[in-house]
């Protein structure tokens, strides 16, 4: 459920199932100490509707990794850009 200005949105009744689903290749950088989107509840997630090809890469950081860790990010993803094209 999510609350916009005290609207109540249930996206999980209002979203069909099977929409839920990305069927294109994903690149997820999960931050351990990322407390926006937390690294443990996170990468089940992405592991359950990415179904189009995931590529999880760890990172020590928060939840700005592509600014704390830049190097690393953008090897990371230009990497998978390489192999995924």
């Amino acid at each position: 459920m999510v609350v916009f200005n005290s609207v109540v949105w249930s996206w999980r009744t209002e979203i069909p199932e099977d929409k839920l689903f990305i069927k294109k290749p994903v690149f997820f950088a999960a931050a351990r100490k990322d407390h926006v989107c937390v690294y443990d509840y996170a990468v089940p997630q992405m592991e359950k509707y990415a179904v189009g090809g995931l590529k999880v890469v760890d990172f020590q950081g928060g939840h700005w990794v592509h600014l704390e860790d830049p190097e690393t990010f953008n090897r990371e993803l230009e990497a998978w850009i390489c192999d995924t094209l």
